[in-house]
């Protein structure tokens, strides 16, 4: 006799799959973002001085490139908002990635150490907190939220004074 599957906990495997995947993405476009800002870092930073004009008039372009990735991802979630799912989910993330990548190339741009040094540290800290906020309770994640604000405070008031 064939057994019966019990179609709750079928529900309940395909919502932490769910989770679990959103979860994975979220590390993923983590390691994607601090890819791109090593990748700054390197030649802007870093470089020898040939690398460093390179990429001084490289970086204007890609914050226009961002900023039309980003309108894309609004004009496409305004077209798509009424259809729900997948479509809408996948043009947030364009909004998302465009929104990221003018705004932390603009910040590397015109903070050069200093802000590309920030966004190095602060784009991990904010997969983490995305995965933590995705996988486990809400009141973890404002613990270690408020936690990671206090570190910032911290280091913050060590780096003024």
């Amino acid at each position: 006799m064939a057994k019966k599957t019990n179609p709750a906990s079928a529900k309940n495997i395909r919502k932490g799959n769910a989770v679990f995947h959103a979860s994975m993405a979220v590390f993923l476009a983590g390691c994607a973002a601090e890819i791109y800002l090593l990748f700054i870092n390197k030649y802007l930073v870093d470089g020898t001085l040939d690398q460093v004009l390179a990429m001084a008039e490289a970086l204007p372009y890609v914050i226009y490139a961002g900023l039309g990735v980003l309108a894309l991802g609004v004009v496409l979630l305004a077209l798509w908002w009424k259809r729900g799912g997948t479509m809408r989910r996948t043009a947030a993330w364009v909004a998302g990635v465009g929104a990221f990548v003018a705004g932390a190339t603009f910040v590397c741009l015109h903070y050069v150490a200093d802000g590309t040094r920030a966004m190095c540290v602060a784009v991990p800290v904010v997969m983490l907190l995305g995965v933590v906020f995705l996988l486990y309770q809400r009141e973890c994640f404002f613990s270690v939220s408020s936690l990671s604000l206090a570190l910032i405070g911290l280091y913050a008031c060590r780096r003024s004074f």
